[in-house]
């Protein structure tokens, strides 16, 4: 159960190196933020670290990803409207398409 911990924790923290990098260095803004991020899923993937010996564990990290989808387009969304209203600055991405991603229009 602890593995369970540590991967959604990566799941946290991964995509907050990814922009903090995206912010810092030039070669990340070359490659860009989602091929960092599928590049990170692949090698995780391969390594083995989504691999669980027992159902029950499995079955409950499946729940556990899917929530931790099921929330991450909320947050975004409310951090492009942060970014937009308190702060003026502009979104990498905006609100309609954050929207429509997340409706799958």
């Amino acid at each position: 159960m602890t593995k369970v911990y540590i991967i959604l924790a990566c799941y946290v923290l991964v995509p907050l190196l990814i922009i903090e990098g995206f912010k810092r260095w030039k070669w990340v803004q070359t490659l860009g933020t989602v091929v960092l991020a599928y590049a990170a899923g692949i090698i995780a993937s391969l390594c083995g670290v989504f691999h669980f010996q027992d159902p029950e564990v499995a079955v409950s990290f499946s729940k556990m990803q899917s929530m931790m989808m099921n929330v991450a387009v909320p947050l975004a969304i409310l951090y492009c409207i942060i970014q937009n209203v308190l702060i003026k600055s502009e979104c990498p991405i905006s609100i309609k398409a954050c929207l429509y991603i997340s409706h799958g229009w």
